[in-house]
């Protein structure tokens, strides 16, 4: 059955009638034709598309039709025919390709006619429409049905061929009776550019009857031989087929071709052979006779008669392509069923010789067949006695490379268990590594990480043995990431994926393949928060490993996380300063020096990667400004053009560097020049003069010269149009009125202050921030109401803690400067009875200084 085509129909004169009537025999398909030919005009544009079609140039004669489409001036006919081009050339393009495009270009052939009879739903010229409609529907319902007899996995291709042949049918039976009914009507010289004329009418019920009766064909096709479906489906081909056979039309080959498999199907042999005979002395055109052949060949192939049909194949005979591809492919199911009656060498051989045939059809026809082809011998071979790993292998790659994915790993298997048996571990191994690889481009991970996995532990000698095992783990970790899973199956999922990781380790700790299974490893540790030891693995990797740049850019936040759980058992009082310092620097020392080799190596995560390092030295070591610069400088120098995000970032962190060492002119005029993100700029200035790190070490950075910097900050915050989120807003309004305040702008920072104090009455930071601000002001109004503040603070801070005490404090202080010592003294010594600690030993000194100047203030008024 041969490979269709999509052909196109037009209103013919009288001549066009007779030069397209040789054109439609002449288009006969194989064996069973889709009666495509009926008469159209000749024209440059068609014969253009229709050698685009043939050429297997599709995008190109989808566009030519598009371009026609598009011009305003084109007349009703000639815009249906192009809609009709351009469905043909997408279910052309649909039978060439693969199966998920297979689908998509179907739809677009079907969506291009629906768009069409949306927009003229009474056109007189619906029945050209409805025609390729048809042809699409068969042309579906065939692919399908073939697909079905030679795919091992087929029923779902079985049910499809059977719904759009039940379909065509219907669209064919639907389309005759309109046009039947149309006919009566129309004058024989009716010449309406809206309608059809009666002469291309007739021409089109002939040609529905014929799809029907084809379709008819294909859907017996599809039944059990001998079944009361197929019998039945038979019966109708031929009670439409045998009128138009009878004819004995001289053009109308196609017709009497379809009669004759009609009469191949009902099995009576004696008309069939009487049929062909007479056939051959109607002195048919060269296609014909071969397609005369292809039934022949299959009856003597259903009739066991091997060698003959072997025979009638191989007799030279010059047809048209798709003639010689049905031949070809009949040749290539002939040696396959030879194979199968055979035994032993001699199935071997002719299993080889189908190899042969399916590299000349490979290399001679188009994609359709060649897909056909490769489908076919590997059913026959996979499910047969082949004896002979390379036989099973091509089988497998036939299957695959047509689709068949689930039939091709079968495949595989059945020849890695056969290269076993012989002794062959080696191409076992290979075998196996090829299905594994295959499951895994499928992502069926799970299944993929079984088949590597066991690779590894049944061929441990094998030297891609830790590879292998290496791909078992990565499928898991797809799988793990893909799949859905409830948090029991997650938690033993990980558990799964680090035994393997671990496991992978003892067994080739210094393979090839260790140093990415550290990686994995230290990622999976840093997850679940063990960044210490997840530190250790990814500083474990060689230098010289393709996966240490990406080790040193996962240790960096680890690092990180090290450092801030040393600040806060510093913070919480749990280490001294001392301690802190050593902690931080001794982790620090672990990652300066990979930055400071990847920009060695120039490596693209090495500004990255130093900007991370960067920052940590400036966030948790006040004193290693200069090397932070150091590093921050060199990983500018290699940025490309396109590291704008990057630059951005090291430019923020150059101006924070020069801010701590004290280069605070050249901070100026990096800030002249800044362009990234100015929040993130004046929290990086603030976190360097009122960060984590004076915490730990004395800067020596000047903060009025800092706050003149942070002010030129907020001066290009407000010129932008950077957009401030309002979680952000009330800090950065914070840190702008203490940069005021050292500015010698006092007025204006507690103004915003007194606003924010208003606005937010229940935000400690703010009303703690006001109140020392205006308990730092000379007149007694301001000490007054920082008094107040401070009473609020205390009434709404929990007692003893930290921010309480504060209050405390403030408190004290504001009665000692409105000249009430006693009282300052007198709160003093009743939180000493109190609370002895009185908050810590920074707050406690803090509170014996102040009851030393009230006791003095006492002494001498």
């Amino acid at each position: 059955m041969g490979l269709p085509h999509f052909p196109k129909l037009g209103v013919p004169s009288a001549l066009q009638a007779v030069r397209l009537a040789i054109a439609w025999c002449m288009a006969a398909t194989a064996s069973v034709c889709l009666c495509e030919s009926l008469p159209q005009p000749l024209s440059t544009e068609n014969d253009f598309i229709d050698g685009l079609i043939e050429r297997r140039l599709f995008p190109l004669a989808i566009l030519a039709c598009e371009e026609r489409l598009s011009r305003e001036d084109l007349s009703a006919l000639d815009r249906a025919e192009s809609t009709v081009d351009l469905s043909r050339s997408y279910a052309a393009w649909a039978l060439q390709s693969g199966a998920r495009r297979r689908t998509r270009h179907w739809k677009q052939a079907e969506a291009v006619l629906q768009e069409w009879s949306d927009q003229y739903p009474k056109s007189g010229l619906t029945p050209l429409v409805t025609r390729q409609s048809i042809q699409i529907a068969l042309a579906r319902g065939k692919f399908s049905r073939q697909m079905s007899h030679v795919a091992l996995q087929s029923q779902s291709n079985h049910n499809q061929g059977i719904a759009e042949l039940k379909r065509c049918i219907d669209l064919a039976k639907d389309g005759l009776v309109k046009v039947k009914e149309n006919l009566p009507s129309l004058a024989p010289s009716s010449t309406q550019k809206n309608h059809l004329g009666e002469e291309s009418l007739r021409l089109l019920q002939d040609d529905f009857q014929k799809s029907e009766a084809v379709a008819w064909i294909e859907l017996a096709l599809c039944y059990q031989e001998g079944s009361p479906d197929r019998i039945h489906a038979v019966q109708q081909a031929e009670q439409l087929l045998k009128p138009l056979a009878a004819q004995e039309n001289p053009i109308d080959w196609d017709s009497r071709v379809a009669h004759l498999t009609c009469l191949r199907l009902t099995g009576d042999k004696k008309l069939f052979e009487k049929a062909v005979d007479l056939l051959k002395q109607s002195n048919p055109p060269v296609d014909v006779r071969g397609e005369l052949r292809c039934q022949l060949a299959k009856q003597l192939i259903a009739d066991e008669q091997y060698m003959d049909a072997l025979e009638l194949l191989n007799r030279p005979i010059n047809c048209n392509q798709q003639v010689e591809a049905e031949l070809d492919f009949i040749e290539l199911k002939l040696l396959l069923a030879t194979a199968v009656t055979a035994s032993g060498p001699e199935a071997n051989e002719w299993n080889r010789r189908a190899v042969h045939q399916l590299e000349l059809i490979e290399s001679l026809h188009d994609p359709y067949w060649s897909l056909r082809a490769r489908i076919l011998l590997g059913k026959s071979i996979a499910t047969g006695d082949a004896k002979e790993v390379s036989l099973l292998i091509r089988a497998a790659e036939g299957l695959y490379q047509s689709g068949q994915v689930e039939d091709a790993v079968a495949s595989y298997d059945r020849a890695e268990n056969m290269a076993a048996t012989d002794g062959d571990a080696l191409l076992a191994f290979t075998i196996g590594r090829t299905a594994a690889a295959i499951e895994s481009k499928q992502k069926n991970y799970r299944e993929a990480s079984r088949r590597f996995l066991r690779l590894a532990d049944t061929y441990p000698q094998n030297e891609a043995a830790s590879q292998i095992h290496l791909l078992g783990i990565y499928n898991l970790a797809q799988a793990m990431r893909a799949g859905a899973t409830s948090k029991d199956n997650e938690t033993a999922e990980n558990e799964e994926y680090r035994t393997l990781l671990e496991q992978h380790l003892n067994r080739w700790p210094s393979g090839a393949t260790s140093n990415r299974a550290r990686l994995w490893l230290g990622r999976l540790f840093a997850i679940e928060g063990k960044v210490g030891a997840a530190s250790d693995l990814f500083f474990a990797i060689s230098p010289e490993s393709p996966v240490y740049a990406a080790a040193v850019d996962a240790a960096v936040p680890c690092c990180e996380q090290q450092c801030r759980a040393a600040f806060s058992q510093f913070s919480s009082g749990q280490c001294d300063t001392d301690r802190f310092i050593q902690s931080v620097e001794a982790i620090l020392a672990t990652i300066v020096p990979p930055a400071k080799q990847l920009l060695d190596q120039n490596h693209a995560l090495a500004p990255k990667v130093a900007a991370h390092t960067a920052q940590l030295q400036m966030r948790y070591l006040g004193g290693e400004y200069t090397s932070a610069l150091n590093l921050i400088d060199r990983a500018l120098q290699l940025l490309g053009p396109s590291s704008e995000r990057e630059k951005k970032q090291l430019d923020q962190l150059q101006i924070e560097a020069l801010l701590g060492s004290g280069d605070v002119a050249k901070a100026h005029q990096q800030i002249a020049r800044f362009d990234g993100s100015w929040v993130d700029l004046i929290f990086g200035l603030h976190q360097v003069t009122d960060g984590v790190r004076l915490l730990s070490r004395e800067t020596g950075i000047n903060r009025h010269e800092a706050a003149s910097l942070k002010l030129a900050a907020f001066a290009g915050l407000k010129k932008s149009a950077q957009k401030v989120d309002e979680k952000d807003r009330i800090a950065l309004r914070l840190i702008e009125a203490n940069a005021l305040w050292l500015s010698g702008k006092e007025t204006d920072s507690l103004t915003i202050l007194r606003t924010l104090s208003e606005a937010h009455p229940n935000n400690g930071r703010v009303q703690r921030r006001y109140a020392e601000l205006l308990l730092q002001q000379p007149d007694d109004e301001s000490l007054q109401m920082s008094l107040k503040k401070y009473r609020e603070i205390v009434r709404r801070s929990p007692p003893q803690t930290t921010a309480w005490f504060s209050a405390k404090y403030g408190q004290a202080t504001a009665q000692l400067k409105l000249g009430n010592a006693t009282k300052a003294a007198q709160m003093v010594q009743m939180l000493q009875v109190l609370h002895p600690e009185l908050g810590g030993t920074e707050l406690r000194n803090r509170f014996e200084k102040l009851l030393t100047e009230c006791n003095e203030k006492i002494a001498n008024p």
